[in-house]
């Protein structure tokens, strides 16, 4: 199942990060997919400095693979853009099962190699602020952190887990029609 999210600023998107770390555990893997300046970084960032990271967090271009040692838990932050698919010798998936927590942007480029069971968190921007995330859990530990993290989330991110469910399985389509950015007023009609 695809839970959706509206982000209206870089702060939203570190606090939806910060939910997400607040139910970490080992061996936990994030995939991060969306293009350039969508908030993958961000989110990282925001993950990062929750986990108790003090260094300075930037996408790791070029070195591939960045190691945070010195938070809760180790964290191993990717970016696999310029592997175009070719892992051969990275050893990526031996991070996977290190304790860790490995946060991975651009994952879809390197999808065969990924664990069966992970979160998928897909950006989309809209405007220059607003971004609509998309967050996949694969496996049932994830399914769990997701149900955690709507809770503590509140309002906006259940209306859009039930607004997915109207969209996929009844077959509504929602179009905004007014929003403050704490109310929302939506007006669906069947496709």
């Amino acid at each position: 199942m695809e839970y959706k999210i509206t982000t209206r600023s870089e702060f939203d998107t570190i606090e939806l990060a910060q939910n997400i770390e607040s139910e970490k555990f080992e061996n936990m893997v994030i995939c991060l997919d969306g293009e350039l300046g969508s908030g993958k970084t961000v989110f990282t960032k925001g993950f990062a400095n929750a986990l108790g990271v003090d260094e300075n967090i930037t996408s790791p271009t070029f070195t591939i693979i960045k190691e945070y040692l010195y938070g809760e838990l180790p964290l191993y932050h990717m970016d696999v853009y310029r592997l175009d698919g070719n892992t051969e010798g990275v050893g990526i998936e031996e991070y996977f099962n290190q304790g860790g927590i490995t946060i991975i942007e651009w994952a879809k480029t390197i999808k065969d190699i990924l664990p069966e069971e992970r979160l998928e968190i897909k950006f989309k921007i809209v405007d220059e602020n607003k971004r609509v995330i998309v967050i996949t859990p694969y496996g049932q530990k994830y399914e769990e952190l997701i149900t955690f993290v709507q809770d503590r989330a509140g309002h906006d991110f259940r209306y859009a887990i039930d607004a997915t469910k109207l969209e996929n399985e009844l077959g509504w389509k929602a179009e905004e029609t007014f929003d403050t950015g704490i109310i929302k007023t939506v007006e669906w009609y069947l496709r």
